[in-house]
């Protein structure tokens, strides 16, 4: 975990614990059958996992910025299928709509993190 600095917990079978979850979702009506419909939930589940470790860095006290190449964030564009530079694009600014016109505007690094 990134609190923990360490995917492994000691003491716990990922495999058991996968087919637990897996048997888990067969219970709730999401069947092994539906085996496509199991993994889109754990890509999801995993994708807002990765989210939540995107590190911004402040650019100034009104912008930030996401690192190149940044891990957490190329795994969650691979997990969801979207485009790496349009997420940190979109997670560093925002469209502001009027009736005649748009805006795109920085944010800060607060602003980013508590999104």
């Amino acid at each position: 975990t990134k609190q923990g600095g360490s995917p492994v917990i000691e003491g716990v079978d990922d495999t058991k614990e996968m087919a637990h979850t897996r048997q888990a979702c067969t219970l709730l009506g999401i069947s092994e059958s539906y085996e496509s419909y199991q993994m889109g939930i754990f890509r999801i589940l995993a994708g807002i996992l990765h989210l939540g470790n995107v590190a911004f860095t402040s650019r100034d006290s009104d912008s930030c910025t996401i690192p190149p190449k940044h891990e957490p964030l190329s795994i969650f564009s691979d997990l969801m299928g979207v485009d790496y530079e349009e997420m940190c694009h979109w997670l560093c600014h925002r469209k502001l709509a009027t009736a005649t016109e748009t805006y795109i505007k920085p944010i800060s690094k607060l602003q980013a993190t508590n999104a």
